[in-house]
């Protein structure tokens, strides 16, 4: 487990990003369960999805020429390697191109994606 992102700006957009990919996917964060990754880059922690089933959501960051490869798909890579696990496998939602901001609810969350135990 990591620290927060050593810069305070960067801290408080990744916590604003991360509540709002969690309206965004109707999922509840659960309080004081976030864990931060290498260099404030992802911030993931425990929810619960509308019908209240354990989930996870992981928020990644990083520059926009940089948004490819496994960091980025791993998610979407294992779901094809691994097919659904009988419904236990990663989710992540599809985008095309990399955001800096949520999208309205409703919306797919570019670097947002949900899995469940």
């Amino acid at each position: 487990m990591y620290s927060p992102p050593p810069d305070p700006d960067t801290e408080r957009r990744m916590l604003t990003h991360h509540a709002r990919a969690a309206t965004a996917l109707h999922v509840q964060v659960e309080t004081g369960g976030e864990f931060w990754g290498w260099a404030g880059r992802t911030l993931g922690a425990p929810a619960r999805t509308a019908d209240g089933q354990p989930a996870w959501l992981r928020l990644v960051s990083t520059p926009q020429d940089k948004a490819s490869g496994k960091l980025w798909d791993g998610a979407l890579d294992a779901q094809h390697a691994f097919g659904d696990l009988d419904g236990h496998g990663p989710r992540s939602w599809p985008s095309t191109t990399p955001s800096t901001t949520a999208p309205p609810t409703g919306q797919s969350c570019p670097g947002a994606s949900t899995s469940r135990p």
